[in-house]
């Protein structure tokens, strides 16, 4: 949980959102982008009676893919532009972005059983190499403890931890058995947490309470976006294109208004910047 500027919000807000980062979108490239699939989740949050998407740093990355190890304080990550939409613009083909990791050339077509019949010709410089290289290669592409506050946010976690259906697996039992009890149930089972945790965060006195889309989902550990301290396989996890449907934000909806946070009441941002502008 943490405090908001008393001046953010205004008083007697109470409102919803999810954290994902841009990346976990999905897509048909190497990750997700700010294109169609960022639209399609923002009307699914909108739909759902969400007015905040918490994303994680979008700047460019090194080597780990870490959103927090930047390569620059101010510049943008270029691969969360959507080529997508660049194709849409006409400013890319389709043939630009349709898999291939290396630039159509006819040199293989062209090979002949006898060298005397050949000529020399231009190429298209060091690259055209890669194909033969490297053809067949795999392309590399806090509910749980809480306080309440009227000036605070609550989550049900956060990127660095586990799911909350990962956390209650790795519970010992005793511990299980508190947890119930101050859920004021005798006893569940772990698909239960994740939505008894939401309900707990939604219903809290907090201005802003949040969850990972993991949780929404309901997913395990095999979700889990970052593991702290460990050097490989973090910041891989995508969600799939069946999951931004009306359907899975379903039970969102209904917790979101169950728990009366319908947020500020504004007009949706595209109907306030068409009032801007005419």
């Amino acid at each position: 949980m943490t405090d908001l500027c008393p001046r953010l919000l205004p008083p007697g807000y109470r409102g919803a959102g999810v954290l994902l980062h841009v990346t976990s979108l999905p897509s048909r490239h190497g990750i997700g982008d700010l294109g169609p699939s960022a639209f399609t989740f923002v009307d699914c949050l909108r739909e759902a009676g969400q007015e905040w998407w918490q994303g994680l740093p979008v700047g460019p990355t090194g080597w780990s893919d870490s959103p927090y190890q930047s390569l620059s304080s101010f510049a943008g990550n270029g691969l969360l532009i959507s080529p997508d939409l660049l194709v849409e613009e006409e400013l890319l083909g389709e043939s630009d972005v349709e898999g291939r990791p290396f630039p159509r050339w006819r040199w293989i077509t062209n090979v002949s059983s006898r060298s005397g019949s050949g000529c020399w010709t231009r190429h298209g410089g060091a690259s055209s190499g890669e194909p033969a290289r490297t053809s067949g290669s795999p392309s590399r592409s806090s509910a749980r403890g809480m306080r309440n506050g009227s000036r605070t946010t609550v989550y049900t976690g956060t990127h660095d931890n586990p799911t909350t259906r990962g956390w209650y697996d790795g519970l010992p039992e005793a511990s299980r058995r508190r947890l119930w009890r101050h859920l004021r149930r005798t006893t569940g089972e772990s698909r239960e947490v994740a939505p008894a945790l939401l309900g707990l965060a939604w219903s809290s006195a907090s201005a802003l309470a949040i969850a990972p889309f993991q949780d929404v989902l309901n997913l395990g550990d095999e979700a889990r976006m970052n593991v702290p301290g460990r050097a490989e396989g973090n910041w891989r996890w995508r969600c799939t294109a069946d999951t931004l449907s009306p359907a899975a934000f379903e039970s969102l909806r209904e917790l979101t208004t169950s728990s009366s946070r319908p947020g500020s009441r504004r007009a949706p941002l595209r109907e306030r910047a068409a009032s801007v502008a005419s």
